[in-house]
């Protein structure tokens, strides 16, 4: 089979709003999929004091659910036009993308069955509340949030995050061991990753996107020290021209022992 050479765009070319009207016009599969397992991988987690989303794009409705477990909700993100389009949410700009639809299947995730339009208002008034530290963040250094930050959350989410800045798997592998570098031992990671492809796609631009496999997360767990793990595959098909077939959803508990 002929291999398809890729020209990778830049990060300095990144657009939020066409990455957003791509992937989040409406809740398509793989963020119905990202939400169920989330919520679900939630309900395991104990109350924490501070959950970190880190690598959050532009993405608002990864934070929502953290509401439920977190008293305090930090939140990191390295391009600045995605920190442009975070901020915009949560100082409630009217000009800021609408997650409305979102919230209320959140919701409904949580067993609301029925929210309405005041339900969706408070949970997204309390996330504005609860985060409380929005930065710049690098998971290409080996202290993605500086050394204050190393073994400090117990609670971390990082969705579709270091296979999308590697170029490989020994990349991949060192920004991941970055990430869970930040969860506290006895603490929760919950992370979603694009499956199979070599890039993923927003308009005419292509973006790197580390080739994984479900072993390739269930080694990186393991090898950092990762217990009671949960890992699923969802098969994504429809997603072939925007360059990955699945994607692969993990969440485990970092032992005490690490």
């Amino acid at each position: 089979m002929q291999t398809l050479e890729v020209k990778y765009a830049n990060y300095s070319d990144w657009d939020p709003q066409k990455y957003l009207q791509e992937y989040y016009a409406s809740i398509m599969p793989d963020e119905q999929y990202c939400l169920e397992f989330l919520i679900e991988s939630l309900k395991r987690s104990d109350s924490v004091p501070v959950a970190l989303d880190f690598g959050s794009g532009p993405i608002i409705s990864h934070i929502l659910p953290l509401v439920t477990k977190a008293k305090e909700i930090h939140v990191s993100e390295y391009v600045e036009s995605n920190l442009v389009e975070l901020r915009k949410w949560f100082s409630a700009d009217e000009a800021a993308y609408d997650w409305r639809p979102f919230t209320q299947e959140i919701l409904r995730l949580e067993n609301h069955q029925t929210p309405d339009a005041s339900d969706v208002g408070l949970r997204e008034t309390k996330t504005r509340e609860k985060v409380t530290y929005v930065t710049p963040g690098d998971v290409r250094d080996p202290n993605p949030l500086g050394e204050a930050k190393r073994n400090f959350y117990p609670l971390v989410t990082a969705h579709y995050c270091a296979e999308g800045i590697s170029l490989n798997k020994d990349e991949w592998r060192t920004y991941m061991r970055n990430i869970m570098s930040m969860v506290k031992p006895g603490g929760m990671l919950i992370t979603s990753a694009c499956g199979s492809g070599s890039y993923y796609r927003v308009g005419e631009s292509c973006f790197p996107s580390t080739e994984l496999n479900p072993q390739d997360i269930l080694s990186c767990f393991l090898d950092n020290g990762f217990v009671n793990l949960d890992i699923r595959v969802r098969d994504l098909p429809e997603y072939s021209e925007q360059g990955f077939f699945y994607t692969i959803f993990a969440c485990g508990v970092k032992s005490s022992d690490t």
